[in-house]
């Protein structure tokens, strides 16, 4: 996992993350104990 120094912090870059609509501008929507299946790049 590749860490980030940002003003002496490290930090974890999050990207890709799915499911999304419309580039992530909506999220998306479920009934309640319906299932998601999310996954991202995590480096």
């Amino acid at each position: 996992m590749k860490l980030m120094n940002i003003e002496g912090h490290l930090r974890v870059s999050i990207d890709n993350v799915k499911p999304q609509i419309d580039c992530g501008k909506y999220p998306i929507k479920r009934t309640v104990n319906e299932r998601v299946d999310v996954t991202a790049d995590i480096s």
